[in-house]
């Protein structure tokens, strides 16, 4: 369970000299509720200062729509009533979104969009019928002065592969071009809601003679492990909402912060550390940001970083960064084949999992082997040195040597229109190599000798044989 500890602030809403209280950490005051109007007035002046002076996050104002959106302009039935709107493909339309990214939980969720409720939900929607997550976001959505947001079990037909498909290929697009993303960070389904509350801050008033009056504050720190306090941030689905974002507006279980391409700051007016929110926060300027490191060491330290999160359906592996290699697209890449790229594929092979003992493999076949996308384990995987670790040079001249020995890689879904849909037969790898006799030999652990290699070729020549009939 989270523990709770106290660390005391001067405010910087009543500062007057403090000299000698330099060791104390300045704040604003919370108030312990983060739907709040002071929380709001927050929210808004960091978004505010990140569109006007944060070139890397560019305003995100009137950028294309997607095909669906929420619609939250007041209808004939008033202001507690929203719709689905729907675009004319490829019409071009322009407008200011918010996006909402959240976790499901394992509840059926109340409301969505199918083919049986898609006219009922363009008509009108109560939000009554939503979830407590969901009109939470529209509350704040609103508060930003914008009209649409876009929430995926909303404006995607739950009940179609072939539109689920198609939007889900639009992901990067979609979070890119938002003015921002609501997080619910601190809840762990639907039900949690964006907002929370918590015990305010406990001020002193502190009096020097001859200096100005200084507020002391002691707030309420509560410690413990990420998927515990921040559910969100262990999401395979959320790593590439949050990457592609230019804003992501966490919420918290005491306040609010906005992360952006070029930082992070809390409602408290501070900058949360790594040791603190944990190493998947930390990453979201380095992909903005990859300095040198731009072709296959900014794309494996993706990998890595994504393949210790959780997926509720394994199948969801390659969809989920999907929006990522779209994103991180590049000639000198070359074509995407299934979590690996074509012409850093050399480096790109160097893949292990952290530990073999948490390997699975999935029961329907889902990617070729080798890729690290053909694996399922817990603890993710790391790439050999030579990839990541050579980021100002490039790859060592054995790698690129080796990268020239790749005669052809192929892996294409069957139907353009699907690409998560892979055609297994047409999936191979072809490289040039030389054959060398080599003899095999196996320790047997009871007696640690080694086991003749006659011997170990009769003990398993009718499992190899078996292995290659079904591989």
């Amino acid at each position: 369970m989270p523990g709770k500890g106290f660390t005391l602030y001067v405010s910087n809403y009543i500062l007057g000299s403090t000299t000698k209280l330099a060791f104390l950490r300045p704040t604003k005051i919370l108030t312990g509720d983060t739907s709040s109007d002071i929380s709001m007035q927050r929210a808004r002046r960091m978004i505010e200062k990140c569109e006007q002076e944060h070139a890397s996050c560019l305003p995100g104002r009137e950028e294309l729509l997607p095909k669906r959106l929420v619609d939250l302009s007041p209808t004939e039935l008033g202001e507690d009533y929203c719709r689905l709107v729907e675009f004319p493909e490829n019409a071009g339309v322009r407008g200011t979104y918010a996006c909402l990214s959240y976790c499901w939980g394992q509840d059926p969720m109340p409301i969505t969009t199918k083919q049986t409720t898609i006219l009922e939900n363009k008509r009108s929607m109560s939000l009554s019928r939503l979830p407590p997550t969901f009109r939470d976001a529209i509350l704040i959505t609103r508060k930003l002065k914008l009209r649409y947001i876009w929430i995926d079990s909303l404006c995607i037909m739950q009940d179609s592969k072939s539109d689920w498909d198609s939007e889900s290929a639009k992901m990067a697009s979609i979070y890119k071009n938002a003015f921002i993303t609501i997080a619910a960070t601190a809840s762990p389904d639907f039900q949690g809601g964006c907002f929370s509350r918590s015990d305010p801050d406990l001020c002193f008033h502190v009096k020097q003679s001859g200096v100005l009056d200084t507020i002391i504050a002691a707030r309420t720190e509560v410690t413990g492990k990420l998927p515990e306090l921040y559910p969100l941030l262990t999401r395979g689905w959320v790593y590439q909402k949050r990457m592609l974002s230019r804003r992501y507006l966490h919420c918290y279980r005491n306040e609010l912060m906005l992360e952006c391409r070029e930082q992070r700051i809390c409602e408290c007016g501070n900058h949360p550390g790594r040791d603190l929110y944990g190493e998947q926060l930390a990453a979201k300027s380095k992909y903005h940001n990859p300095g040198r490191n731009r072709l296959a060491g900014s794309w494996q330290k993706v990998v890595m970083n994504y393949s210790m999160l959780r997926l509720s359906k394994s199948s969801d592996k390659l969809p989920a960064i999907f929006g990522c290699a779209q994103d991180m697209g590049d000639p000198d890449r070359g074509r995407y084949l299934a979590g690996v790229w074509e012409k850093t594929l050399g480096e790109d092979l160097l893949w292990t999992p952290r530990k073999y003992s948490t390997v699975s493999h999935p029961s329907e076949w889902r990617a070729p082997s080798w890729t690290w996308a053909s694996i399922d384990t817990p603890d993710g995987v790391k790439f050999l040195a030579g990839g990541v670790g050579d980021a100002a040079s490039g790859a060592t001249t054995s790698l690129k040597a080796f990268q020239k020995q790749i005669r052809e890689a192929r892996c294409d879904p069957k139907d353009p229109n699907s690409p998560f849909d892979l055609d297994r037969a047409a999936a191979y790898l072809q490289i040039n190599c030389k054959l060398i006799k080599a003899h095999i030999r196996r320790l047997c652990y009871s007696c640690r000798k080694a086991m003749t290699v006659d011997h170990w070729v009769r003990q398993h020549t009718i499992a190899f044989a078996s292995f290659l009939a079904n591989n």
